[in-house]
């Protein structure tokens, strides 16, 4: 996975669960359905950001190490949209990669 191929994804809306309209949020069924979109969606972005994360690294980084830089993107990004999240995991990835001795 490469930070276009992502970038591309997110920009096609592939993670959006869309908007829940007032009518569906008094419905408990189309509540729950689109939360549980909502949540598979956001678990395959973040599948996504650790393939990400491996390409780039040229490594398998710990799921400690990955989950902290994950955490602080999506901390910081994800009130603006997935782009947001992707922009600072971007960042937060070439900080990384000045800690890391790539293998491979």
């Amino acid at each position: 996975m490469t930070y276009e191929e992502l970038y591309k994804m997110v920009e096609q809306g592939e993670f959006d669960p869309g908007v829940l309209y007032a009518t569906a949020r008094n419905n408990p069924y189309l509540n729950e359905r689109w939360r549980a979109d909502r949540i598979r969606k956001e678990d395959a972005f973040r599948d996504c950001c650790r393939g990400l994360a491996t390409s780039e690294l040229g490594q398998i980084i710990t799921p400690q190490q990955f989950s902290a830089v994950y955490n602080l993107a999506w901390e910081e990004g994800h009130a603006h949209g997935y782009l947001e999240v992707l922009n600072k995991f971007g960042e937060l990835l070439e900080v990384v990669k000045q800690f890391v001795t790539p293998v491979g």
